[in-house]
């Protein structure tokens, strides 16, 4: 398993989530209506049994409604002077009580992880699909953390 804080994220120099603080916890807040994207740099574990991934992404917000997103895979053993991430996956969770943390899970295939081994470096693509109609929280999302472990 690995635990990210959204505090750790990389961000790109365009359309990037905010750093924040709720109750001095860090997080990173993504803007409602803004398709706003964040990375993170990792390496699976040594004992991953090939079974797949699953990718928790924990958020909150000020105000219920429901936040879309999306994650993909970049397995780094070739090039890192440009991106290659396997295809996407994305999951709508709603966000109900005010400032309560949700998980949104997604599942990945060993293909969809674009086929990474135990011990490998990886980078996630996170994304608030922001313009996606069925975003409907009308506040920012607040990142908190991002697990990955073995489905």
């Amino acid at each position: 398993m690995t635990y990210f804080k959204g505090s750790s994220a990389d961000v790109p120099a365009t359309n990037f989530p905010v750093p924040d603080l709720i109750n001095r916890r860090r997080v990173l807040n993504f803007t409602t209506g803004v398709d706003q994207t964040c990375y993170f740099s990792g390496f699976l574990d040594t004992t991953y049994g090939g079974a797949g991934l699953t990718v928790s992404v924990f958020s909150s917000a000020a105000a219920g409604g429901d936040v879309v997103w999306q994650v993909a895979f970049e397995r780094l053993n070739a090039a890192i002077t440009s991106d290659n991430f396997a295809a996407s996956q994305t999951a709508t969770v709603t966000l109900g009580a005010i400032n309560t943390r949700v998980a949104a899970n997604l599942i990945f295939t060993n293909v969809q992880i674009a086929g990474l081994l135990a011990g490998e470096e990886y980078r996630i693509y996170l994304m608030r699909e922001g313009t996606n109609a069925s975003d409907t929280l009308g506040v920012s999302a607040s990142l908190a953390s991002v697990v990955v472990r073995e489905t």
